[in-house]
């Protein structure tokens, strides 16, 4: 009788390079900011991440974990009516910047909040909720994660750009 194989809770090193997509099944938020948090950790080299799901879905969560991560105390809430937040990471000369774009109508409106500027600073990390809504801008290569919210927790889908 052969032994049934035990499921990875972590995503594979070594199986990442052929993988440039995948999804898992994140029954709690923590467990959703974990999964973001390994993705993250294979591609530090990646400074635009774009999340997309519905109200809800825990775009925002996952941002407060990855700043977390980074040793960043402060509040951090969705930057629905602000449009952009930027939190310096201890420590660093980086500062994570963390987009909603759902209320942007036009690639001028992004230029208004810096947004271009901060895609051609090196340090700067970018977040981008509401990514679709940046149609028309020519942004570099950047990691695509949708929430989405089943039953009993969140499926985190991605995509990765192939590793230079």
């Amino acid at each position: 009788m052969s032994r049934p194989s035990k499921k990875k809770s972590q995503i594979d090193r070594k199986s990442y390079h052929n993988q440039s997509s995948g999804s898992r099944f994140c029954p709690t938020p923590k467990s959703l900011v974990q999964a973001v948090q390994e993705l993250q950790a294979l591609r530090p080299d990646l400074r635009l991440w774009l999340l997309r799901g519905n109200l809800g879905a825990g775009k925002t969560t996952v941002v407060r974990g990855i700043l977390r991560g980074f040793g960043v105390k402060r509040s951090v809430t969705s930057p629905t009516y602000t449009l952009r937040q930027e939190y310096p990471i201890p420590k660093t000369t980086r500062r994570l910047i963390h987009v909603d774009a759902y209320r942007l109508r036009t690639p001028d409106e992004a230029r208004g909040i810096g947004l271009l500027d901060d895609l051609h600073d090196p340090d700067a990390l970018l977040w981008i909720e509401w990514p679709e809504r940046l149609d028309g801008l020519e942004l570099p290569p950047a990691a695509h994660l949708e929430i989405t919210v089943e039953k009993t927790g969140r499926r985190l889908s991605w995509m990765l750009p192939a590793a230079e």
